[in-house]
């Protein structure tokens, strides 16, 4: 939810937003009224993560 109020929806309402007033996208009522879908957990080690769901794809492994 923090990512969510903090970063999605600040940043799609300013590109969006601004798309609107260039011109480039007509305006539809409630533009503005999005949601999200978070990633299942958020881990700070993703780059770690990735690399071992790759070595257990190669064993044969399922994610």
């Amino acid at each position: 939810m923090i990512l969510e109020r903090r970063l999605i929806k600040p940043v799609w309402t300013y590109v969006i937003g601004d798309a609107i007033s260039r011109g480039l996208l007509p305006p539809i009522e409630g533009w503005w009224k999005i949601s999200s879908v978070p990633p299942k957990r958020v881990t700070v080690d993703a780059g770690r993560e990735a690399q071992q769901n790759r070595a257990d794809v190669e064993r044969g492994k399922p994610c």
